[in-house]
């Protein structure tokens, strides 16, 4: 499990980091590498959410920029108020796609300027997130929570994102959940 404490400043570098990141992974996929394991050159992932935005939903939705092997996929909360942080489990079908991070990047729970706290435990299949404001009140504004980054790992083949024990939680003692609709949707490799 690795639990992080990021605050405002810190975002800069990371996003310099990630831009990087994402900088080497295009020029190693562009000179034709197949990423390694069973995936073959010219298959692409992608990602297709199952809703749409709407008040108090969360829908996970593919980020701009994927390459065949990498996609962001953003988790996207919409018409909450008083949000002070989130928990919930991803599951996915390890065979098809694999969980490789995530960044909180211009994240709504810290659009403030709050510190985070950030909890992630991965497990074959499914990764548990939890993300809390290191502030003693909430937030009502739509955007970003979380953007989780997949690799492709087969040549073809479709998985779901579902989600597990999601919850909103707002700034009151103890915290209480926010009534929420989450979507996931399919990634989908050919």
């Amino acid at each position: 499990m690795r639990t992080r404490l990021i605050r405002a400043r810190d975002f800069e570098r990371q996003a310099r980091m990630i831009g990087l990141l994402v900088l080497c992974c295009g020029l190693f996929v562009s000179c034709g590498s197949s990423g390694g394991g069973a995936a073959a050159p010219g298959s692409c992932l992608s990602y297709g959410a199952a809703g749409a935005a709407a008040a108090n939903t969360v829908v996970a939705r593919q980020a701009a920029g994927a390459s065949c092997d990498l996609i962001a996929v953003e988790f996207v909360v919409t018409g909450v108020s008083d949000l002070f942080a989130t928990a919930f489990t991803v599951q996915f079908d390890s065979a098809v796609v694999s969980y490789e991070s995530l960044t909180i990047i211009g994240s709504v729970l810290s659009s403030d300027g709050a510190a985070l706290q950030v909890i992630e435990q991965e497990s074959a299949g499914q990764v548990v997130i939890g993300i809390t404001r290191v502030a003693s009140t909430g937030i009502a504004t739509d955007g970003i929570l979380v953007t989780l980054i997949f690799r492709r790992l087969a040549a073809s083949g479709t998985s779901p994102l579902s989600f597990t024990g999601e919850s909103l939680l707002d700034s009151s003692t103890p915290p209480a959940p926010i009534a929420s609709v989450w979507f996931g949707g399919t990634f989908t490799i050919n």
